[in-house]
């Protein structure tokens, strides 16, 4: 369950996270690690906030035949 400190700034963690996208914990973590989805890690534990789950959506993604290759490398 989200952990809703004021109006304004509600809490989601990895556990939540998973269970609400069907993601497995470690494809969640490995969204966190690569930077994709932006969040703080308090307590050895991973949180995120509503308006970061709405900017991660609001991005384009980005498809590996888009990317440059020589990132890649």
């Amino acid at each position: 369950m989200p952990i809703k400190l004021s109006e304004d700034l509600v809490l989601y963690d990895v556990e939540e996270l998973a269970r609400l996208f069907g993601l497995t914990e470690k494809s969640v973590r490995l969204l966190f690690k690569e930077g994709k989805l932006q969040g703080r890690k308090m307590a050895r534990k991973w949180y995120t906030t509503e308006t970061e789950l709405k900017a991660y959506f609001g991005r384009p993604e980005v498809l590996e035949s888009q990317e440059n290759p020589a990132e890649r490398l």
